[in-house]
């Protein structure tokens, strides 16, 4: 049985590729990468395949493609591409606040990284875009759970969650209603520190909306916000003590 010239197989896969018959690309490229390893153009083709399996919807096999490409090709000029891409993959499988957020968690770490490590590239400036965007997400999920504790009357669990929000996640929109609920809890709870700093910090927060845009700075620069985010710190780690009534 005749093998086709390598030419034959990648301008198949290629063909197939631009009419968007993904599953067909993804053989043609294979075969090509099976025949023809040696072929300057493979380095492509193995990107190629997790561009296809990445088109065509198919993410879990995009990220594992990408990765293996990753890792045999660790001085590739597409690096940032590739980094950009698997964390659009997980993004894409992002799910409602009410569902896992491993799919969130992993998006914000290649984000991050693509930032970190090739910050002067159009890549980077697209994941900083995405990164504040999946920052919102995982908040909201902070929120939500905090939510759920404060409705269950589990003070001490609402608080370290909504506590995540305003240590974690300041820099978000989510971040006024954490402390929103932080005053409400105190209120609740009688817990006159927590109540003051969460008052200073919203107080804070409203402040610094009335100005100017040019002239505000950033969410979590304020002073009264960085002292809710030490109490809140040393909250975490002190020991659950039982509640007495009054």
């Amino acid at each position: 049985m005749r093998v086709p010239a390598a030419d034959e197989v990648y301008a198949r896969g290629t063909m197939a590729h631009d009419s968007e018959s993904y599953e067909s690309a993804i053989r043609e490229y294979r075969f090509f990468l099976d025949h023809y390893p040696l072929d300057p153009r493979a380095e492509e083709v193995e990107r190629r395949v997790a561009d296809a399996y990445f088109e065509d919807g198919l993410y879990p096999e995009a990220i594992a493609t990408y990765g293996h490409f990753q890792h045999m090709h660790p001085t590739s000029a597409d690096q940032a591409l590739i980094e950009y891409r698997i964390g659009e993959a997980y993004r894409l499988q992002m799910d409602t606040v009410d569902r896992d957020l491993a799919s969130a968690q992993n998006a914000h770490e290649r984000y991050r990284n693509l930032a970190l490590r090739f910050p002067d590239t159009a890549h980077a400036d697209r994941a900083r875009e995405q990164l504040a965007e999946t920052r919102e997400h995982l908040a909201q999920r902070e929120l939500y759970v905090a939510e759920y504790y404060a409705e269950n009357d589990q003070y001490r669990a609402a608080t370290t969650r909504a506590g995540e929000v305003v240590i974690r996640f300041p820099d978000t929109a989510v971040t006024e209603s954490a402390i929103a609920l932080l005053q409400t809890l105190a209120e609740e709870e009688k817990d006159q520190t927590l109540d003051t700093l969460s008052d200073n910090a919203m107080a804070e927060l409203k402040a610094n909306a009335s100005i100017p845009e040019d002239e505000q700075r950033p969410l979590y620069a304020g002073p009264a916000l960085k002292l809710l985010r030490l109490h809140l710190e040393q909250f975490k780690t002190q020991p659950a003590t039982a509640r007495t009534d009054d």
